[in-house]
């Protein structure tokens, strides 16, 4: 039972610190629609959706700007209602529909 408790109270720290992540460069992690002007990296950039790996998340030390790969994960996932429409998801094209899922 203290196991189980204990990785309880990880999970939960973990999801606080994904909540809060921010940087100067990239903003808050969980806006869905973001403006920033006269950042380091850009004169004005536009973010579309959040960061959270397809609502999996990340390690509190992963950046996921490094280029390096995150775990594996589950699929499908259970999309989240409130992303940005377009984000978060796999697309198929409408010709690969056609010839594969008749």
């Amino acid at each position: 039972m203290k196991i189980i408790n204990l990785f309880l109270f990880f999970l939960l720290l973990s999801s606080i610190a994904q909540s809060q992540r921010s940087t100067e460069n990239d903003g808050d992690w969980n806006l869905q629609q973001l403006v920033l002007k006269n950042t380091a990296e850009a004169d004005l950039m536009i973010r579309v959706g959040d960061i959270d790996n397809l609502g999996f998340g990340f390690d509190t030390d992963f950046n996921p700007f490094s280029g390096r790969s995150t775990w594996s994960h589950g699929f499908p996932w259970k999309v989240n209602a409130t992303d940005a429409r377009g984000t978060d998801r796999i697309m198929i094209p409408s010709v690969l529909k056609r010839h594969v899922w008749k």
